[in-house]
């Protein structure tokens, strides 16, 4: 132990699955959420949000009991702040959380010839780049915000009744449903860097504000 933070995998995380059946069920979720999510903005984007929120609400009670069903670094990052899962188990997680991601963007392209739901600064209207990027970063940090505290909340052990699986599933995939919602047609709804920084690579998609979503991620 480092100050509290442990480096190595203990029992103590928050997880029943060993680590390498956690790192295989992060990768999968992570791959279900971006292929389900952004399928969901082929033809119209109005589904993601439900496209978001159902892949992200199902995987999270697929895997919940094995790997703690995070499929997105920053919240693998809060958990590891909070000191719920070790260092090592964080890092591996970024790794299939990044392979997932390219996976499930890489597919869909092959599928759809491009990959929908990329990320830009846009109006409710859809003008790109009328969103200021300083609003973009304010929408994003309370994206991820919302998102992180309430994955933090679920897994709170100080609660009087433990969250089961299906509890949590409902809660997070909720919360990514209202995030996505509002801030697809101001943003794209980042919220995730994996999603975020790998959909729009395998699409070779240029994003000029890419701060916005860096720091309003971390």
């Amino acid at each position: 132990m480092v100050g509290g933070w442990a480096l190595l995998p203990r029992k103590s995380d928050r997880v029943s699955g060993g680590l390498l059946r956690a790192c295989v069920a992060e990768l999968f979720g992570t791959f279900s959420v971006v292929f389900f999510g952004c399928g969901a903005a082929i033809g119209t984007g109005s589904n993601v949000a439900i496209g978001f929120g159902l892949a992200t609400a199902v995987t999270a009670y697929m895997f919940h009991d094995i790997s703690g069903a995070h499929f997105n670094p920053a919240v693998s990052l809060a958990m590891f702040l909070a000191q719920r899962i070790s260092l090592v188990r964080c890092l591996l997680y970024w790794v299939m959380h990044v392979l997932g991601a390219v996976l499930g963007a890489a597919i869909l392209r092959l599928l759809n010839g491009e990959v929908s739901g990329t990320l830009a600064l846009r109006s409710a209207s859809g003008d790109i780049k009328a969103v200021a990027p300083w609003a973009g970063f304010l929408c994003e940090l309370v994206g991820t915000f919302t998102i992180i505290f309430t994955y933090l909340a679920a897994t709170n052990r100080y609660r009087r009744q433990r969250v089961s699986s299906y509890d949590y599933s409902i809660a997070v995939g909720l919360a990514v449903f209202v995030v996505h919602l509002t801030l697809y047609p101001l943003t794209g709804c980042g919220v995730n860097p994996a999603r975020a920084l790998m959909v729009n690579s395998v699409n070779v998609h240029v994003v000029h504000e890419i701060w916005v979503y860096i720091v309003g991620h971390w």
